[in-house]
């Protein structure tokens, strides 16, 4: 089911946005692992595991280049963002 709806969603992206638009899209882990790999046109049962912890950024891009549509995850679970407080500065790991 949820893959299903994630490839509704990047068909949907892909009929109805320009090529050059930014879009922002906010989901829970379990549903973004499979928005992720139907952008990858990759199985709903990943090959591959990976990880997305709470408040992290991850950016996909697509480009055309002779031709031919090339999807790319420019970052994957970035929490950088998180670490530019005074709190996480202060916090020991």
């Amino acid at each position: 089911m949820y893959a299903i709806r994630a490839h509704r969603v990047v068909t949907y992206i892909e009929q109805n946005f320009p090529k050059d638009a930014t879009i922002l899209l906010v989901s829970h882990f379990s549903y973004l692992r499979y928005l992720i790999s139907a952008f990858l046109n990759l199985p709903a049962d990943p090959i591959f595991h990976y990880g997305q912890n709470n408040s992290s950024l991850s950016l996909l891009s697509i480009e055309e280049e002779d031709g031919k549509t090339k999807r790319w995850i420019q970052y994957l679970n970035d929490l950088s963002h998180l670490y530019q407080t005074e709190f996480m500065t202060h916090r020991e790991y």
